[in-house]
């Protein structure tokens, strides 16, 4: 039944025939309405291979939304349908956005264990492993394209900040994590492998908006303007 609703969609290639719904946003359980005429109704997905882990499919049906990227998204409120004893779940809820994990990175604290920058964390600090973020945002000035802009701790109350990380990893992707600051360097930086801030032309910091309902930290409310930096691991199941 999941291959007959899915091929029968991506066939009719009508955008209506899929939507999100129980979430806001680009974050939703999936439902799709199979092209066959005698099914006047939305059918939520089982998560049956889904559950294996990404198989291409998550990015079509956000590509028919008319996002650019997508991921599965995992929450018990989207997962499971109460009060339908014959589809109780698992079911498949979908994150999707117009920007994916190519317009995220960490500097440091990757699977290889990489350390930051000398000048941001003494290395003798078990916490140097955590990874300072950097995001992709429009060029200054108006200028074409994007640059990167290491991200700036959000201002206070904007946002919970474990939200925040937590939704940066799932960006990555990375499911895990442990938000910390670090200070920007001050004077001038000559020593080669140090933290060097005068060579990006943006600085980011999140000033608002919910990561829990957000696809990507570009959908939150940002500035361009010390430091956030997380850990990430990625979970074995």
């Amino acid at each position: 039944m999941l291959s007959f609703l899915i091929i029968g969609q991506l066939v009719s290639g009508q955008r209506y025939g899929v939507r999100l719904t129980g979430g806001s946003g680009g974050i939703g359980r999936l439902e799709v309405r199979p092209a066959d005429p005698n099914w006047n109704a939305f059918l939520p997905v089982c998560d049956e291979d889904w559950s294996r882990g990404p198989t291409g499919i998550e990015q079509v049906m956000c590509q028919l939304l008319g996002y650019r990227y997508g991921r599965q998204y995992y929450s018990n409120e989207l997962n499971y349908r109460t009060g339908d004893a014959s589809l109780t779940g698992p079911l498949v809820a979908l994150e999707c956005s117009p920007w994916g994990s190519d317009h995220i990175r960490l500097v440091g604290g990757g699977q290889d264990l990489s350390r930051l920058e000398p000048n941001l964390c003494n290395p003798a600090r078990a916490s140097c492993f955590k990874g300072r973020v950097e995001v992709a945002v429009p060029a200054p000035g108006g200028g074409n394209g994007t640059v990167w802009a290491p991200l700036c701790a959000p201002a206070p109350g904007a946002v919970n900040e474990e939200d925040l990380a937590d939704m940066l990893c799932r960006q990555g992707p990375f499911p895990s994590f442990v938000p910390t600051h670090f200070g920007r360097p001050a004077g001038p930086v000559t020593k080669a492998g140090n933290f060097n801030p005068a060579k990006y032309a943006a600085w980011a910091t999140v000033t608002g908006g919910s990561p829990r309902s957000a696809g990507a930290v570009q959908d939150l409310k940002m500035q361009v303007a010390g430091m956030f930096a997380m850990t990430c691991m990625v979970l074995v199941r």
